[in-house]
């Protein structure tokens, strides 16, 4: 039982594609020995990423400006996360293009988060100089 008897020399051989006995263990394959290589992903814009966290944090601090005394510190704190949001949305939108689009929208949206924060700190501290020349104005009169 279980043995096989040699086949007959006037028989051919059996083919090679042949079912596997079911008590011969299966053959497993491992992707990391398989011998193919994994296909690279996309590659990332980190440029692109830092704009963005910096455009939103810019945004998050920025948005205090209007308010009075707290203003002039969140206005300051607010500046160079802006500035930079600017400068590496930029740069994040020419490396996009080098990388065929990927992480532009992020470019994009860290551009614009930074030009929106610089625009409401210079638009408010314009209004409080304006503010307060009129109140001294006023004063003399």
């Amino acid at each position: 039982m279980g043995e096989r008897e040699p086949p007959h020399p006037d028989e051919p051989a059996p083919p090679a594609t042949a079912i596997p006995d079911a008590a011969a263990p299966a053959a497993t394959v491992h992707p990391a020995t398989s011998g193919a290589a994994a296909p690279p992903g996309p590659s990332t814009n980190g440029i692109a990423v830092a704009a963005l966290v910096l455009g939103v944090v810019a945004l998050a601090t920025g948005v205090w400006t209007v308010i009075p005394v707290i203003g002039i510190v969140t206005a300051l704190a607010a500046f160079l996360p802006a500035l930079l949001a600017v400068i590496l949305g930029a740069v994040g939108r020419h490396r996009a293009a080098q990388l065929g689009g990927t992480g532009r929208g992020r470019a994009t949206a860290g551009l614009v988060l930074g030009i929106v924060t610089l625009a409401v700190i210079v638009l408010t501290a314009l209004a409080w100089v304006l503010i307060a020349g009129a109140s001294a104005a006023l004063e003399r009169y």
